[in-house]
């Protein structure tokens, strides 16, 4: 089987996996001329606003063939919280703060503006994904997620002072 095929089997799993266990809408998108690369897209519950959320994942390029034994896998969600020009160095020192103490994931922000949450995990060429393993991780962005976009929310809306949250990341 061809590393092609090996991608697309194992997105295949993913969005059983994602679907069956957690119960998430999920689809999967192979490459065309619009879409980059595969990926399996996974509508989350709404945040706290009630603005819907998509994450996607989806394997970095490795074209060079530099990583030998491993494929890196990447969680990924864009939006929906738009972080105005004025409020990006705020959103920047309480994302530096949450990079700090999160257990898995970054926050950053696009040159739109758009809030950017990742996580990039090693995929074994060898042995693959194991069910329970990538589900755990899955689970634990997705806490991570929830739990640090309401202060984000709650900084860029005033009411919360970038210290504020600050302190309850920590606490």
């Amino acid at each position: 089987m061809s590393r092609t095929q090996t991608k697309a089997a194992m997105f295949k799993q993913i969005q059983s996996w994602i679907k069956d266990e957690l119960d998430l809408e999920t689809q999967y998108l192979q490459a065309s001329p619009q879409i980059p690369q595969d990926a399996v897209v996974v509508t989350l519950e709404p945040d706290s606003q009630g603005q819907p959320r998509v994450a996607s994942i989806l394997f970095l390029p490795n074209d060079d063939g530099e990583i030998e034994h491993f494929e890196l896998l990447q969680f990924y969600l864009e939006g929906p919280v738009k972080i105005p020009e004025a409020s990006r160095e705020t959103y920047l020192k309480f994302a530096a703060s949450a990079n700090q103490v999160i257990p898995v994931g970054s926050f950053s922000v696009t040159e739109e503006g758009e809030l950017v949450f990742k996580y990039v995990i090693p995929v074994s060429k060898k042995n693959g994904l194991d069910k329970e393993e990538f589900l755990e991780i899955y689970l634990l962005w997705m806490f991570t997620l929830d739990s640090v976009s309401g202060l984000v929310e709650e900084v860029l809306a005033g009411d919360k002072t970038l210290e504020e949250a600050q302190e309850e990341l920590v606490s």
